[in-house]
């Protein structure tokens, strides 16, 4: 293997050569192999070998390969909130990619790339697909029930149609999907929504604040309203939504990809709007999920895998393919004048949804995940559990979890 010795900006301009490894999951390794494919071709005297696994997998052999200092890949791609407690956690561990990233900065949402950027500045990580959130809904039953884009405008609407979607179905068909036991994703939509999360900008501890509280608030009405479906862990989504159980979910641009594979019997009955404000004419931008591209130090092909962690994030062909077959949607913002973006989504009945998307993308409120995250993500999950379940109060809990938080992160 003839490793070149090049300031890693301008590797493209050398011969490349040797062999890399990616690790990645489902779907995410799927689009990469697209991008390899295309990357082997420009560079015909590189070969890449992809590793495709589960999610909890990838950390827990990062993790250990990290801490054993072998056994580890040239590329892998983390989820956004799992990024700043690796690079906290292995300082050492990532390559700064500050030098690659920088002049091209301004091309990525901005949101995604705050993500990925260290405590003191530095850019660790490409980010990847983004996970703008929108309101996919089951048009044909909101229309049922006289709702539409133009008349939800608010949580309060929303709410007042699932309870209507309820006397329309009997009682069979819930407006929501929400894992109160186990997942706190549509509270941290809620959050990143209303401009917070577990922690501000400066890493301090806000769960038990005004904000959160609001999120939580409007989650504990929802329940008390009985409009929530219970789902038990994140695959019971698609199975309530194929058993027509529920009508809608605020998720991530990604969840369109079970709609538009899993579930063709119900394409052209689903809508995506964006997801209602608090109060009228509040935000409806928020951003949930999304994952980034990081390349390890122990890398022995460190310009290979440089060059290809650039080229599968920038490369318009290569982004566009990705999206295209994996319904990925890029952080990358020149991708977003492709025509395909245009286009209308068959599955949800022909909408230009990735345009909404793309536009919701522009006015993601910034959040800070840092170092603590995954730490503290299961205390806020239990706090949620005891609201949602056995009926605890709502600021009483959460200002009890911001006390507890405190105290063990310091701040």
């Amino acid at each position: 293997v003839l490793l070149i010795v090049a300031n890693p900006v301008f590797a493209a301009e050398w011969n490349l050569q040797g062999k890399i490894s990616v690790w990645s999951w489902g779907g995410a390794c799927l689009a990469l192999e697209l991008a390899g494919a295309r990357f082997m071709e420009k560079y015909p005297d590189v070969e890449i070998e992809f590793v495709s696994m589960g999610r909890g997998d990838v950390y827990d052999k990062l993790a250990v390969g990290l801490l054993a200092g072998s056994g580890l890949p040239d590329v892998v791609s983390l989820e956004d909130d799992r990024v700043q407690s690796y690079i906290a956690k292995f300082p050492n561990g990532f390559a700064d990619l500050t030098d690659i990233i920088a002049p091209i900065k301004d091309d990525f949402i901005q949101s995604k790339l705050m993500a990925v950027t260290s405590p003191d500045g530095r850019i660790m990580a490409f980010p990847w697909d983004a996970g703008p959130a929108g309101l996919l809904y089951r048009k044909d039953l909101f229309d049922a029930v006289g709702a539409n884009a133009d008349n939800v405008k608010t949580w309060d609407d929303y709410i007042d149609v699932g309870k209507r979607i309820l006397e329309l179905t009997g009682g069979k068909t819930k407006l929501i999907s929400v894992d109160m036991k186990s997942d706190d994703d549509i509270f941290r939509l809620l959050m990143n929504q209303l401009g917070t999360y577990y922690f501000d900008m400066d890493g301090n501890t806000v769960i038990g604040e005004e904000k959160a509280i609001q999120a939580m608030s409007l989650l504990k009405r929802m329940n008390d309203e009985g409009v929530i479906y219970n789902r038990d862990g994140y695959g019971d989504t698609l199975t309530a939504i194929k058993g027509e159980l529920v009508a809608s979910i605020p998720y991530g641009a990604w969840y369109t990809g079970n709609i538009i594979n899993s579930v063709p019997e119900q394409h052209g009955k689903w809508a995506v709007m964006r997801i209602p404000a608090f109060e009228s004419g509040g935000n409806t931008s928020a951003m949930l999920g999304g994952s980034a591209l990081l390349v390890t130090n122990s890398s022995q092909n460190k310009e290979v895998a440089l060059e290809f962690a650039k080229f599968a994030m920038t490369d318009l062909e290569a982004v566009i393919e990705g999206f295209d077959k994996q319904t990925l949607l890029p952080a990358y913002l020149p991708a977003y004048d492709h025509p395909i973006f245009e286009e209308g989504e068959p599955a949800f009945g022909g909408q230009p949804i990735w345009k909404l998307f793309g536009e919701i993308s522009e006015d993601i409120p910034p959040l800070n995940y840092t170092a603590n995250f995954a730490e503290a993500k299961e205390s806020v999950i239990n706090a949620q559990a005891r609201i949602l379940l056995r009926g605890a109060d709502v600021e009483e809990t959460m200002q009890q979890l911001q006390r507890e938080l405190k105290a063990k992160f310091g701040k």
